[in-house]
């Protein structure tokens, strides 16, 4: 038998119920669709993953129990291909996390599918061609799998999980980060063991490099190595749900800053309405009633009160200016400011122009207020290029996110320019957009051809927490 002794069925059945506990974990959480970190979004993926992994595990302890003799080369097909198809899920995982957003990116996230649906047709030819379903066709096949699909799999999620442990260092968040770097290590040392050291075949590199020549080499099967990987996996997962439940406190708490902030405007709106307007008011109809009155002594007087009161007026229209101007720009208020202004521009273009603003009301991500007031200029000029210079049908301008920086993209199809000519006549204000996404340490990327103009500015976020 390819497997014998008590001590591979405890194996597998732990093995199994590791990714199987990380899997329904996983599946329990309740993520917004809006969250800060790229894991929350695919966990989903890893729980299923984690679940499909495990009755993997079980299978193959059924098939080396002899429990079910004349089942086992059904368990053994079913074990395959569910094996294939969970590390094509954990693949589809590790793209999704590391947070890709460059051309192809859509792409990408097909390249899981079209893998396991190759190595499935190779697969079911070869059981057609030899007549018959074999231990041997079935056992290559499970090596191959976890040569392409599982290996692959593993690096790229250790990847991703390591690019994200090096952001969230850049937000303060220390041990997250150093959680998110041991889970990188413990899918390595996963993807070595079960993506690299296979069952011995007669085809390179596993005929040298395999499960039967590590324990000889080590004295311990790969298998226990696999246990205490998934292990591994499943306890330190189990620890970075409590980042999601970090964002869920963050965002709490900003939820009743914001709750303050709105009974502070509403304060100030009183103030405005029983302050500052009924003493306007009142000046307005002392004037309407001394446009009767003959009395000079009386009008002299009357109009010292009626300018006493708008000097009043005056003060307090100053201190109200003064407590709404203290507030620097935020996010909320770029959105808000960015709806004016593009309402502006459409009231004289006929340019189709609208706005996808893809950052969340509540975000644990940190840029000044500085930084934002010279990402409103780039995109003013940007837009305002377009109305004037590009004949475009259509402006598109979007803001999106990762967890290193916001990302804004201003594209039109229009006529399109040549950067080289007008870049030294200051037309198109190119010059100053560039030294405006430089102050802020941003990246500011200009394509233009007779299809378009795409501008691409990349703004990183600021060290810390968003408070």
């Amino acid at each position: 038998m390819l497997y014998s002794g008590n001590i591979y069925i405890i194996l597998f059945f732990i093995y199994g119920i590791s990714f199987f506990t990380m899997g329904v974990i996983a599946l329990q959480q309740n993520i917004q669709k809006e969250t800060n970190f790229p894991l929350l979004k695919a966990i989903h993926n890893l729980g299923l993953f984690g679940i499909l992994h495990a009755f993997v595990e079980w299978l193959v302890m059924f098939v080396i129990s002899d429990i079910f003799p004349e089942k086992k080369l059904v368990f053994l097909m079913a074990a395959v291909v569910i094996n294939a198809l969970s590390f094509s899920i954990l693949l589809f995982f590790g793209i999704r996390v590391i947070d890709y957003k460059g051309k192809g990116h859509s792409q990408l996230k097909w390249l899981p599918w079209i893998i396991f649906i190759v190595w499935l047709i190779f697969y079911e030819n070869s059981t057609i061609s030899n007549g018959e379903i074999s231990f041997r066709i079935n056992l290559d096949f499970d090596a191959l799998g976890r040569y392409f699909i599982g290996l692959p799999a593993a690096i790229l999620t250790a990847s991703a999980l390591y690019h994200n442990a090096k952001a969230l260092e850049t937000m303060k968040l220390k041990r997250a980060s150093l959680k998110f770097k041991l889970l990188a290590a413990s899918f390595v040392s996963y993807g070595i063991f079960a993506g690299l050291l296979v069952n011995e075949r007669d085809f390179f590199p596993a005929s040298i490099l395999n499960k039967q020549a590590f324990l000889e080499l080590f004295g311990f099967p790969v298998e226990l190595g696999r246990m205490l990987s998934a292990i591994f996996i499943t306890i330190l997962f189990i620890g970075i749900i409590d980042i999601f439940r970090l964002e869920n406190n963050i965002i709490m708490q900003n939820l009743m800053q914001e709750r303050v902030a709105n009974q502070e405007r509403r304060r100030l709106g009183r103030e405005l309405h029983d302050g500052i307007i009924q003493d306007l008011f009142a000046s307005g109809l002392q004037l309407e009633n001394l446009l009767e009155e003959n009395d000079v002594d009386f009008l002299h007087g009357e109009l010292k009160h009626i300018k006493g009161n708008l000097s009043n007026g005056i003060q307090k229209v100053r201190e109200f200016i003064e407590k709404v101007s203290t507030k620097r720009m935020d996010l909320d208020q770029l959105r808000l400011q960015l709806d004016e202004i593009l309402n502006n521009f459409k009231k004289i273009s006929s340019s189709n122009i609208h706005l996808e603003y893809e950052i969340p009301d509540i975000t644990l991500r940190f840029v000044s207020s500085d930084k934002l007031t010279q990402v409103y200029f780039i995109i003013q000029e940007a837009i305002s290029n377009s109305v004037k210079h590009s004949n475009a049908a259509e402006i598109k301008v979007k803001i999106g996110f990762d967890l290193r920086s916001i990302i804004v993209e201003i594209k039109d199809n229009g006529k399109g320019f040549n950067k080289s000519t007008v870049r030294g006549n200051g037309k198109y204000g190119l010059t100053s957009m560039q030294e405006r996404a430089a102050s802020i340490n941003g990246s500011l990327n200009i394509s233009s051809d007779n299809k378009g103009t795409i501008i691409m500015l990349v703004v990183p976020w600021e060290e810390g927490l968003n408070e």
